[in-house]
Order: C-alpha cells, then structure tokens, then sequence
C-alpha cells in the first residue's frame, strides 16, 4: 500500500494539448509552452495535496482511531492474570503492570527505608551493648532477629525499584517472616533469669525448662516458617500455583505457633507473678499481725527480691511490652497469610507497615533502651557478671 502511494505521489501529469488550442487573450503575448507548463504544474501540485490528504486520513484510521485496550485490562488483579504470563515478568511494563504482582504496589521508598535504617542503628547498638555487658546468647538472638528486619526492609527498597524483582520479594518475604521469632526468644532467654531472681517457689514450672519448652517451640515454628518461606520464595518462579499454597500453608502453620507459643508463654508468666503477688500480701499480713522479729518484713523468704529495684521494674514492663508487640504482629500475620497470596489485606502497605515493621520495631527498641546487661545484671556472663 505504501509502495503504491509513493509512486503515484511521484507521478508526474502532463496533459497533451491539442494544436488547435490556443492560450486566452491575457496570455496572448507569452510563449505557448511556458503556459502548458504552468498548468500541469498547478495540477501536479493539487494531485499531491490529494494524495498527502489521502494518507493523512490513512494514519489517523489505522493508529490513532485503533481500538485502545480497557483500563482494567491493566489494573486487573492477579487472579485474572495468567502464571505462565506472570512467570515471564521482569520488569514493569503495560504487559506486566504492578497491580499484578502479589503486592499490587511501589513500596514506599520513604517508609522502608526508615525502618531499614532504625533497624540498622539498632542492630549497632545491641551489638555494642551486648558486648560490653557480656550478654551473648541474648545478643545473639535479639541481633539475629533486628539484622533480619533489616535485610527484609533492604529487600523491600529493591522492590520500589522493580516490583517484579526476585531478588527483592524473596529477601523480604524469608527475612521479615523468620525474624520476630527470634526477637521472641530473646524474651524466652529472659524467663529463666527473671523467675530466680524473683523466687523459683512460685513458677509452676521449673526455671530451668523455660528455655528449653519456649525456646524449643519457638525453634520449630522457625524451621516450618523458613520451609515455608522458601517454598513461596521458589514457587513465584514456577508454574505450579499448588506450590505457592503450600508455602502459605507452611508460613500459616508456622506463624500459628509461634502465637500459641507466646500465648502459653503469657499464661504461665502471668500466674507466676500472681502467685508472688500473693505470696507478698500474705507474707506482709502475718508479720504485721505479730511481734515476732523473725518475721519482720526484712527477713522474709526472699524479701531482697521482693523489694524490686527501679530498674528491674523497667525491665519488666519493657519484656511485657515487647511481647505484646510480637504478638499484635502474629496475629495480624495469620489472617493476613491466609488469604491467598495477593489478597486485599497483603495488597494494603500502611497496615503491614503499622502491624508488622510499627510493632518489630517497637519490640526492639524496648530491647535496646531496656537493655537486660544495664537493667537486669543477672543476665551477665563472666567478670562483669561477678562485679555487679
């Protein structure tokens, strides 16, 4: 077609004029054949206007008045979109647009990398701590769980770049499921320390299984979390959706744990502070009701622990707060894992940054101002430990 509109676009019109013809009077002077010339030229100009007109209308029907694809065929959610489809996706593009990733969203630069950088300053600070006070296995895991927050928020900065990024969802959604279990521990750590210094006579529960029950517990809901991390992880690249249900389940089950875990945590900790609290107010009432000096308020059975001291108290409400923390983000984790990948409570960033990264990081700063090697020097190991 364009072939044949650059030809008749060049074809020169000489119209043959009979030898009879002769010029009108006001060209009577001028020489015939200039005057045969002027004509077909005027005529050869009209010719090309037509066809430059012609082609006009052709381009103007065929690109600009070509049907345009619906809006919702590119805001369409993921279930619409199909996986081999998805699967071929790197980048956004009108073919891969970010409503169909599993977010449905850019994360926000700003608020991620704050927390990114919250919870790099705090990794610092317990590293500091924790080593000038000797408390190791609680650096250990309180670090462990403040670096993986940090690593997910880096993975989620990757994702504002490219949401189709592999890298980036598979950083995230490992790291910022795997680490407040191990912020819990860090609580579970403190249980043993905290019901022998306060007095073993009013656990139900021997000190020394604290850690090795919650510890454990927790240990196992990490293992099914990290499973089922990395099943999701994998299975974004692959054709089997079975495959991303089933890590799902797995994150689900683990999560699902790890809540009953604290929960039961929670219970015991809380009757053990109750049965002290009673033990006190009996204690108290006897030794007023006699003048027996044994039984003086200051020779009580573990009066010295009775009498907390101001900042074992801080501590206390510190640990309390951190686990409620924690468990506001588990239980906004199930509900939201058990939806389905891609499901309105995944897809809404400002309450995953208000249940999840809010909470974690309210939890580790609760861990680093309240910082057991300054508040709670029982937890000490070696020389400093012996010194205070």
């Amino acid at each position: 077609m364009m072939r044949a509109l650059s030809w008749l676009s060049n074809l020169d019109i000489s119209l043959p004029f009979p030898s009879s013809f002769s010029p009108p009077l006001s060209f009577q002077g001028y020489d015939q054949g200039l005057f045969y010339s002027l004509i077909c030229d005027r005529l050869n100009l009209l010719y090309s206007a037509y066809v430059a007109l012609y082609c006009t209308l052709f381009v103007k029907e065929t690109v600009f008045d070509k049907p345009r694809p619906q809006p919702s065929t590119f805001n369409s959610p993921i279930p619409t979109m199909g996986q081999h489809h998805r699967d071929l996706c790197n980048a956004v593009s009108a073919e891969c647009p970010v409503s169909a990733t599993l977010y449905g969203y850019y994360p926000n630069l700003g608020a991620n990398a704050f927390f990114a950088a919250l919870f790099g300053l705090l990794l610092v600070a317990q590293l500091i701590i924790g080593t000038w006070t000797r408390t190791w296995t609680f650096m250990f895991a309180v670090g462990l769980g403040i670096f993986g927050e940090m690593v997910g928020y880096i993975g989620r900065l990757i994702m504002h770049q490219n949401p189709w990024s592999d890298a980036g969802f598979e950083t995230q959604i490992c790291c910022l499921v795997l680490a407040p279990s191990f912020l819990a521990a860090g609580i579970y750590l403190t249980l043993k320390h905290m019901v022998l210094y306060c007095g073993p006579e009013y656990s139900r529960l021997k000190a020394k299984w604290y850690p090795w029950i919650f510890i454990g517990s927790d240990l196992g809901s990490i293992i099914v979390q990290a499973i089922g991390g990395g099943v999701a992880a994998s299975a974004k690249n692959s054709t089997n959706p079975a495959l991303l249900t089933a890590g799902d389940a797995l994150i689900i089950a683990g999560i699902s744990l790890q809540s009953v875990t604290m929960g039961v945590c929670g219970i015991m900790v809380l009757d053990f502070f109750l049965r002290r609290r009673k033990a006190r107010t009996d204690d108290k009432t006897e030794a007023e009701g006699t003048t027996d000096t044994s039984l003086d308020a200051t020779t009580l059975t573990n009066d010295v622990h009775t009498r907390s001291p101001l900042r074992f108290k801080i501590f206390c409400w510190a640990i309390g707060f951190a686990f409620l923390t924690i468990l506001i983000r588990c239980l906004y984790r199930i509900p939201e894992m058990a939806g389905g990948w891609g499901n309105p409570r995944m897809r809404n960033e400002p309450v995953f940054l208000g249940l999840d990264g809010a909470m974690v990081a309210l939890a580790s700063i609760a861990f680093t101002v309240a910082h057991p090697g300054f508040m709670f020097p029982p937890m000490r190991k070696g020389k400093k430990a012996r010194s205070s």
